[in-house]
């Protein structure tokens, strides 16, 4: 095909590649969109897709390999694709490179590699650690909601009336103002100073 296939489908493309899915056991999706530099970014909606394929189609393995659009050694190419069509035949789903680009002769490799770092402090934001203390009578924590109506959400807060009014003027006056959204059930709370 001359140009991108997955953008502009005709009837009879859409039968050829469907029927492509439902009869090969594997294929590899040459494209030449210089992926490694969003030259033709058209060409690459096959690496988009291309999970949903093999999920939709277990017995269909499919591999999306860019070459370099602006490559002189077309024959260093195809022995890359050829090599890859081969280890599509011989490696287990688990150890299949699915997305690959050529860039002046070197194969580069996309891989899904977790951010433990970002994924802890994710992790620790959405589920605070639960910190467990007594409550006593006339401490300084009072009971509040993340989420208005979910009895498992309640917590406990430090009480801010106690500084603000230890800060008040004898003509300033703090308003506590708490608005609740009925659609997203989700509180707001709001302090305001005036003079």
């Amino acid at each position: 095909m001359e140009g991108p296939l997955l953008t502009r489908m005709n009837s009879d493309e859409l039968a050829a590649v469907q029927y492509l899915v439902k009869h090969a056991s594997s294929a590899v999706w040459v494209t030449n969109g210089g992926l490694l530099d969003g030259f033709d970014p058209e060409k690459s909606l096959a690496s988009g897709f291309s999970k949903t394929l093999m999920n939709e189609q277990p017995s269909f393995r499919l591999s999306c390999f860019d070459i370099d659009p602006l490559g002189t050694n077309l024959a260093r190419s195809a022995a890359f694709i050829l090599d890859q069509h081969i280890r599509l035949q011989d490696e287990k789903n688990s150890e299949i490179e699915m997305y690959l680009a050529e860039k002046n002769g070197l194969v580069y490799i996309s891989r899904f590699l977790p951010d433990d770092v970002e994924n802890s402090t994710f992790e620790r934001r959405t589920n605070p650690i639960v910190e467990r203390r007594k409550f006593q009578r006339g401490s300084s924590l009072e009971l509040d909601f993340q989420s208005v109506g979910q009895i498992d959400s309640f917590y406990y807060k430090q009480k801010g009336g106690d500084e603000v009014s230890a800060n008040l003027q004898p003509k300033d006056m703090f308003v506590e103002a708490s608005g609740y959204s009925l659609s997203a059930m989700v509180r707001d709370h709001f302090g305001c100073w005036f003079a």
